[in-house]
Formats: C-alpha cells, sequence, structure tokens
C-alpha cells in the first residue's frame, strides 16, 4: 500500500513524459510567436484569492500553513495571473500578452485526474472584440499546429444567460439552480423548474440556438432580453473580427455556460470528434 499513487494522481512513464513535454514545446513555440511572454505562478496560493474566481472553495484542495492561513492548491489559471499582473506587472504597458503551462488540482473533478495539465493565454487590458478574436484565432491555430484535424469550436456569451435570469422572475435560488441545469445539459430538469416558477420561459429557447453565424438571427427573433441582444451584437462584431484571419470551423451555442465566475463577456470550447475531454 505504501507504494500506491494517490486516487487522481497519474505517473508519466518516459514515452508519455516525452510526448507531453513535445505537445508542450509546440505550444510554447506557437504563443511566442504571437508575442506571448511565460509566466510562471506558485502550485499553491491563499485560499481567499484563488476562491474569487470560484463559485464555491469545495473544489480545492486545502489546508493551513504552520501560521493557521487557509492555502490552497490552484484549480485555474486565469486568477493567479490576474493577481500577478495586478501587482508584479502593474506598470507594463497594456495590452499584456502572457501564457502559462503547469498542472492544477480539482477536488470534484468529473474525469479521474484530479490533477491535470493546462496551457493557456490571457490577453490582459484589452476589451475590444479585436482581443477577444485574436484569441479565438490564436487557439484555433494552436489546434493546427498540434497537428489535430476535424476540430470544431464553439463560442458563447455570459450576457446571454445573464439577461434571461435577470428579465425572469425567478428568484436567486432557481437561478442557481437553471444555470446548474444547463451546465450538466439537462435540459428535461430546467423545463421542469421553469414550468414549475412559470418564468424564465427563454431559457427553453437556449439548447436549439446552436449553429453556424445564422443562428444569431434567429436568436435576436426570440430572445426578449435587452441585454441578451447585446451579447449577440458583441458576438457578431467578434465574428467579424475573426474574417481576416480565415477562420470557418466556428459554431454559435447560446446554451453554453461555465462554472468560474468570472467570465463575464465571450467564451469558447474546443472540441473533437471521437476525443473524450476535448
Amino acid at each position: 500500500m505504501l507504494f500506491e499513487i494517490p486516487e487522481g494522481t497519474k505517473d508519466f512513464l518516459p514515452g508519455e513524459a516525452k510526448w507531453k513535454k513535445e505537445i508542450e514545446d509546440v505550444v510554447a513555440k506557437e504563443l511566442k510567436s504571437w508575442g506571448y511572454r511565460q509566466v510562471i505562478t506558485p502550485s499553491y496560493e491563499y485560499l481567499t484569492t484563488l476562491s474569487q474566481g470560484a463559485k464555491s472553495s469545495s473544489d480545492f484542495f486545502s489546508f493551513f500553513s504552520e501560521n493557521g492561513e487557509s492555502i490552497a492548491l490552484r484549480n485555474d489559471f486565469t486568477t493567479p495571473i490576474a493577481r500577478l499582473s495586478g501587482i508584479a506587472l502593474a506598470d507594463e504597458i497594456r495590452p499584456l500578452r502572457l501564457y502559462y503551462v503547469g498542472n492544477l488540482f480539482r477536488l470534484k473533478r468529473k474525469e479521474k485526474s484530479r490533477e491535470f495539465w493546462q496551457a493557456g493565454a490571457e490577453l490582459i487590458g484589452d476589451l475590444s472584440v479585436k482581443a477577444d478574436a485574436e484569441i479565438l484565432a490564436l487557439a484555433m491555430s494552436l489546434l493546427d499546429e498540434l497537428g489535430i484535424r476535424n476540430w470544431g469550436l464553439d463560442i458563447g456569451h455570459r450576457g446571454i444567460l445573464s439577461g434571461i435570469l435577470e428579465d425572469s422572475n425567478l428568484n436567486s435560488k432557481a437561478k442557481v439552480k437553471a444555470e446548474a441545469l444547463l451546465l450538466k445539459k439537462d435540459y428535461v430538469g430546467l423545463k421542469e423548474l421553469v414550468e414549475k416558477e412559470k418564468s424564465g420561459y427563454d431559457l427553453l429557447l437556449l439548447p436549439s440556438l446552436r449553429g453556424k453565424e445564422d443562428i444569431i438571427n434567429t436568436a435576436y427573433k426570440r430572445l426578449t432580453s435587452k441585454k441578451a441582444k447585446e451579447a449577440l451584437r458583441d458576438i457578431e462584431n467578434i465574428l467579424e473580427a475573426l474574417k481576416p484571419y480565415g477562420c470557418t470551423q466556428i459554431n454559435i451555442d447560446l446554451a453554453m455556460v461555465k462554472d468560474l465566475s468570472y467570465y463575464t463577456g465571450m467564451f469558447f470550447e474546443c472540441f473533437v470528434p471521437g476525443l473524450a475531454g476535448a
């Protein structure tokens, strides 16, 4: 028993370690070519810092320091990099282009690996649609550089769900539940909730509002929230800014939900048919 490893962890054997390093090298080279600089943050930080980007602190591997301070292993990179850019890099000219490669830890991760590796980029200090378009184009360029074929990319926007929920008469508990059901793609449960509360009927439209760019016109006609329609305009402007990059493998998914609270605008997911967890 002494020589077993904890649940959710993994040894990388020589061949796997070599393959992992090669992938990381390709990613780092591409990110550098786009003008992004690497930063490295601690594997653990104060829980109060890390939990600012999370809806709950229950997903952290946390412990107390010898001084009684609450410490946690990082479960996401965005919050630590926001801290770093706001303090150590506060005097640098914006926008900042930073990238990271490292391990993360999530206690309640659905997949088997509670320790996993992530690479990503942050474009900080530019709120324009051109910045959103750059990040999308960068993600697609990375997929191509890694030799991945038949990939797709879905774009969503936090303003869609926020607008619908704000315009509804759902109480705070029902709003949280509705978002959780969308996150799990439990559309049957969502329908039951809306019918029970007799409010938030536009939520039921979201699963059908997925497709190419023309789905935005359909959403304009069917959604009633002013804030949601502003989010649709934002998506349109991002897609327009993306055109010079020649990117075409894009879908709109207005039912997409993220489980981190710092998302306020556009977000996206990449997928590869037949590849689990992609």
